[in-house]
């Protein structure tokens, strides 16, 4: 199993903490493009594939995300799996 597949279970398992830079790893695993807000930490990540949208707060000054992030990213990924 790959480190990208890895990365993706343990997601899915919806984990108490997640870094931010292993959701970026999965979600471009995944097809999507990650687009910086115009200003501020706010970033876009679009799947010109399937037209899915997220929009995220990356976490400053930590690094792991909030459980909502989780909770979407979880939701997006079965999205894609229903679609295949």
């Amino acid at each position: 199993m790959s480190r990208k597949e890895k990365l993706k279970q343990a997601l899915l398992n919806r984990p108490a903490k997640f870094k931010w830079k292993d959701l970026v790893v999965v979600m471009k695993d995944l097809g999507f493009i990650m687009k910086n807000a115009k200003r501020g930490s706010g970033r876009n990540f679009y799947n010109p594939t399937t037209g899915q949208v997220a929009k995220w707060h990356e976490p400053h000054p930590g690094n792991e995300v909030l459980q909502y992030v989780v909770d979407e990213a979880i939701v997006l990924i079965k999205e894609q799996k229903d679609e295949k």
